[in-house]
């Protein structure tokens, strides 16, 4: 079990809540457990002025009402050092004990998603993007700050003398990571593909290449159309062999509907799922719903999804991710947590890689309009082959490097990464190399004695366990509960 830390909260009144929220996430992080109180004597304090505690955690006036309003924050990130370790932050304040900024009000912009909140910027699909982030703006996507603060609080409370355990998270090790697949198409040749090859590619020329290329490609479509495995269903069988031998447990995510041109047309009752379902539970991975494109503000239709998978495996799904990474800031969180799920890994940018909220770590999000955790765990989505391929342009081998570099600084940060890959990764036609890619992948971390690799709900598990929470219920109570 991890320390209990006695913590003062001096800071403003509406972001008591706020502020122990904040202590609970980062308590996790740290290697401790938050017991709040009023007396004089503790372990910390956060304020603004001077107190009687062994650490001080200086508190920015001002900042704290405005991270509770639904306006934009103009911020610039500044850099600073704590202990050696390299932090960058929105909010600069002159501290003691070698930290000089509003550390849990640094971690509370970036934990409660308020830049998205506020802001009205979205891309043609609806989504906050990338480039009106403030990591966006810094270069900052492959720094996870917060996991930085957790590392610069804990340098701290060991400066000061503070017991902080370190407590091995994921069944004994390290770090983890979580293989997850989105299983959009469960055939290459579906009326719809047919006519984009056909038509708007070898036709229309729509991706505006030359008549060999285009000849070549039609030749190389009908090829691979002659085989006798499918190659998204090759891909699924390559990918659960690989899993298979690396002793990996993955999470399949997979569609139960739609009304939208960019949702798929597979049934998910079809014998050719019920199949492919099967040997993915028969090999102890776990199945989830990946949401149709519009239901992240629908609840009908997402109720409806849910069900239909409910009755398929004839229990309720627990992972859920939802169709292009839409994701609307707090509606879809408090449709997923009312619908029974455990844990989501949605928050991501589509159009790049890295750490989206500088987290690494699972945690709970907060509501800022109901001023409530919402009892659902959030695994951020670290990487996703269609970004690297498609947004970013990067070829496999570039590609490879850089899931290297995120694995990498996970580790370092003791934290999670969530890996995406299609079933389309052995599609040879239209990703050549991303199987090579992700058997690379897959065996380096299975070679790995510091790194476990689970599905998203036992991940969220090991997490909360270890760290020495009974439960969602539990962690919602201590961050609700008056200070002794």
């Amino acid at each position: 079990m991890p320390p209990v830390l006695t913590i003062r909260l001096d800071c403003e009144p509406c972001f008591l809540l706020p502020a122990r929220y904040v202590f609970v996430m980062l308590g996790m992080m740290c290697g401790f457990r938050p017991h709040f109180v009023s007396r004089k004597n503790v372990d910390i304090s956060y304020a603004s002025s001077a107190g009687d505690a062994v650490l001080r955690l200086p508190a920015m006036p001002g900042v704290h009402r405005r991270l509770l309003e639904k306006s934009p924050i103009t911020l610039v990130l500044q850099r600073t050092n704590v202990y050696g370790i390299d932090c960058h932050t929105p909010f600069l304040v002159n501290g003691r004990d070698g930290i000089a900024f509003d550390l849990p009000a640094s971690a509370f912009f970036f934990l409660s998603l308020h830049e998205q909140w506020s802001s009205d910027v979205r891309d043609a699909f609806g989504r906050f993007p990338a480039r009106a982030s403030v990591l966006g703006n810094s270069e900052l996507f492959h720094t996870p700050l917060v996991a930085r603060y957790a590392q610069a609080f804990r340098a701290a409370l060991l400066n000061a003398g503070l017991s902080v355990k370190h407590i091995p998270r994921f069944g004994g090790r390290r770090s983890a990571v979580c293989m997850t697949h989105d299983i959009d198409y469960l055939s290459k040749y579906t009326p719809a593909l047919l006519y984009r090859e056909v038509v708007k590619y070898f036709l229309f020329n729509r991706r505006g290449v030359s008549v060999s290329e285009r000849t070549r490609r039609m030749r190389e479509y009908i090829a691979f159309g002659l085989r006798r495995k499918d190659p998204y269903i090759l891909s699924i069988h390559n990918m659960l062999e690989c899993e298979r031998r690396n002793d990996m447990r993955a999470s399949y995510l997979l569609k139960a509907g739609g009304n939208d041109k960019r949702d798929v047309s597979y049934s998910i009752r079809g014998g050719r799922a019920r199949a492919i379902i099967a040997r993915i539970i028969d090999q102890g991975h776990d199945v989830g719903l990946h949401p149709s494109y519009n239901s992240y503000l629908d609840e009908g239709m997402f109720a409806r999804e849910t069900a239909v998978l409910s009755d398929l495996l004839g229990r309720q799904p627990l992972s859920v991710r939802q169709h292009y990474l839409r994701f609307a800031y707090p509606d879809t969180w408090r449709l997923q947590a009312k619908h029974g799920f455990i844990v989501d890994s949605t928050l991501g940018f589509a159009e790049q890689e890295g750490f989206r909220n500088g987290m690494c770590h699972p945690f709970l999000p907060f509501d800022l309009e109901r001023q409530e955790i919402i009892p659902l765990w959030e695994i951020p989505l670290t990487v996703m082959d269609g970004t690297m391929k498609h947004y970013r342009g990067l070829n496999p081998s570039e590609s490879l490097q850089s899931i290297r570099s995120l694995l990498s600084v996970t580790q370092q940060a003791a934290g999670v990464a969530v890996l995406l890959f299609h079933n389309t990764t052995f599609d040879e036609h239209d990703f050549p190399g991303w199987g090579q890619v992700f058997d690379t992948v897959a065996d380096e971390i299975g070679e790995s004695a510091d790194v476990l690799a689970a599905s998203l709900p036992e991940i969220a598990h090991e997490w909360m366990q270890s760290t020495g929470w009974e439960s969602v219920d539990d962690i919602v109570s201590n961050v609700r509960k008056v200070p002794d």
